[in-house]
């Protein structure tokens, strides 16, 4: 900017301040017209000068506190800033917990959700770990494998979020049945499409004999059909899957199945089937059991063999990563 049209600038605020003082305002004699000049005169140039950064200066704890925050949060990853704190105080160390936060943030802890999986036992982890790098080994493509399993559907309405205008807090309410209508599923995918869906009531109990009926009126028409007859059943260690009876049936009628892992329903791409399937009933908003049924049926008619070869092509990319894991959970 111009210096002489800066000083202009400044004259005519000296102008203004003047006359309002004749007026009787702003008559404190504390500030000074030597005050307000060299006030004015900071901004001739018409920049505003910045305050020199000046870093945060760290505690005399800081590294106690981060060892602290890192050892807190590998052995609890859902610990918050007040037990932190709290861990500090008992040594002696006394700090907010906004530091305890903005330090955290520093150390690259961020928040999300929890992902729960299913537990697995050290034994299970070595069988998992073998399994996987065999069958990466061996180059199995599970072309002629199917996939099955049961599963458990009930009418679930719950929703995670929902909009509400301020002032009515009923609007967020929602009605859920102490104990909701279920029923019970069979089925199984391989290459070359579905199997016939079981639909079951909820009350009923899967034992070796209802498992067997299962088979012989789902698995072996379908096996003979798609497979003529050349194909492994892959299911869990369920007690019905695993007894004498059915052992003596699948010997009976001929069927070879492939030993599983036990404790690896991450392996399995029927479960996948299994939860995509629940997350498209649950937006149906369903309500009674035979609309239940119905939606059901609807989802497993799409279950197309292209559809099935996609979640089968899966498998292999599991394992490699239950293999690098040593047959620990796998973030999917």
């Amino acid at each position: 900017m111009n210096i002489n049209i800066a000083n202009h600038k400044i004259y005519n605020h000296i102008g203004i301040i003047v006359k309002l003082r004749e007026q009787g305002k702003s008559a404190d004699p504390a500030f000074t017209y030597d005050m307000l000049w060299r006030f004015l005169k900071r901004f001739e140039s018409s920049e505003v000068r910045k305050k020199a950064f000046v870093p945060r200066s760290h505690s005399v704890h800081y590294e106690e506190i981060t060892a602290e925050i890192e050892r807190c949060y590998n052995n609890n990853s859902s610990a918050t800033a007040i037990e932190v704190c709290g861990r500090l105080q008992t040594r002696g160390i006394f700090v907010s917990i906004s530091h305890i936060k903005r330090l955290r943030q520093q150390l690259g802890y961020r928040r999300t959700t929890t992902k729960y999986c299913h537990t697995i036992r050290d034994v299970n982890k070595v069988a998992r770990m073998d399994f996987c790098t065999q069958m990466l080994q061996d180059m199995t493509v599970f072309s002629d494998c199917i996939f099955t399993d049961e599963s458990t559907v009930q009418i679930d309405c719950s929703t995670r979020f929902c909009f509400t205008k301020k002032g009515n807090p009923f609007s967020r309410m929602r009605n859920r049945a102490k104990h909701p209508a279920k029923v019970h599923i069979w089925g199984g995918i391989s290459s070359r499409g579905a199997t016939q869906l079981a639909i079951l009531p909820g009350s009923c109990r899967i034992n070796s004999e209802v498992y067997c009926r299962i088979l012989e009126k789902c698995y072996i028409p379908f096996a003979g059909r798609a497979h003529n007859g050349f194909a492994r059943i892959v299911q869990d260690n369920a007690p019905c899957h695993k007894s004498r009876y059915t052992t003596e049936k699948l010997l009976e009628w001929g069927i070879e199945s492939l030993d599983w892992p036990a404790e690896s329903p991450d392996l399995n791409p029927i479960e996948i089937v299994w939860g995509n399937m629940k997350n498209f009933i649950r937006k149906q908003r369903v309500r009674n059991l035979d609309d239940l049924k119905v939606c059901i049926i609807q989802y497993w008619k799409k279950l197309t063999p292209d559809a099935c070869q996609k979640y089968i092509a899966g498998v292999r990319k599991r394992m490699k990563q239950v293999a690098e894991q040593q047959g620990r959970n796998i973030v999917e």
